[in-house]
């Protein structure tokens, strides 16, 4: 049997996440469509200020992120596609960093090659201390968001918890390794868990810049 090429293999992959996630596949598409039509519009009316910048600069790209993720899950590339979903975290927690114009000038002046911006874990729990009410919830949830962050991170940097498990197909005593496309019951898991995670975020992070930057709220309102 002919060895397919790997754009044939993508092409089949496509129908098949296709009938298998289309109702994910969709919605991410609709949070990538608004957040470029907030990013395209841009707060009306006012000079911008840089933290203003800052945060368009950062929803845009985890937009693009959000995007690529996309492409890549529509196509069987679930484990790649999680690496695409914890840039769309980073780009969420780092958004919401930028409380002030202090914050965006440091943003823009950073001048370190071996360190971000910031911890991620810090920045998490910063990102949820500004959309809980109660002290006691902030411990919990940036836990559970951080833990999220940590797993779609596994298959980014080669986790052999992960590894050891795909890649392969074993009949009997035989092992074939395969290439391209993972349509394993498993990778459309990861697919999945790609796409959702990626959507959710960005809609975290389109939802923090909506918060920063909407007028406040007066009497009238």
């Amino acid at each position: 049997m002919a060895t397919k090429r790997g754009e044939d293999l993508e092409s089949d992959a496509i129908t098949r996440v296709r009938a298998a996630q289309g109702r994910p596949l969709n919605a991410s598409l609709r949070a990538f469509n608004l957040i470029s039509e907030v990013v395209q519009l841009g707060p009306f009316g006012r000079k911008l200020s840089n933290a203003t910048k800052v945060r368009l600069l950062l929803l845009q790209r985890v937009a693009t992120d959000l995007r690529c993720c996309t492409i890549l899950a529509e196509r069987g590339y679930g484990i790649q596609a999680a690496g695409g979903a914890a840039s769309v975290f980073e780009g969420w927690v780092t958004l919401a960093a930028i409380r002030d114009e202090k914050t965006a000038i440091e943003w823009a002046s950073h001048q370190r090659e071996d360190v971000s911006f910031g911890q991620i874990k810090k920045l998490t729990k910063a990102a949820v201390k500004n959309s809980v009410r109660e002290a006691k919830d902030v411990e919990k949830l940036a836990t559970q968001h951080y833990d999220h962050y940590r797993q779609l991170c596994m298959p980014k940097h080669l986790n052999p918890i992960v590894e050891r498990n795909r890649g392969f197909i074993r009949t009997g005593n035989q092992i074939e390794f395969v290439h391209g496309p993972d349509l394993s019951e498993q990778g459309l898991w990861h697919v999945l868990y790609a796409i959702h995670s990626s959507a959710k975020f960005a809609i975290m992070a389109l939802s923090t810049f909506v918060s920063a930057e909407a007028p406040p709220f007066t009497d009238e309102m």
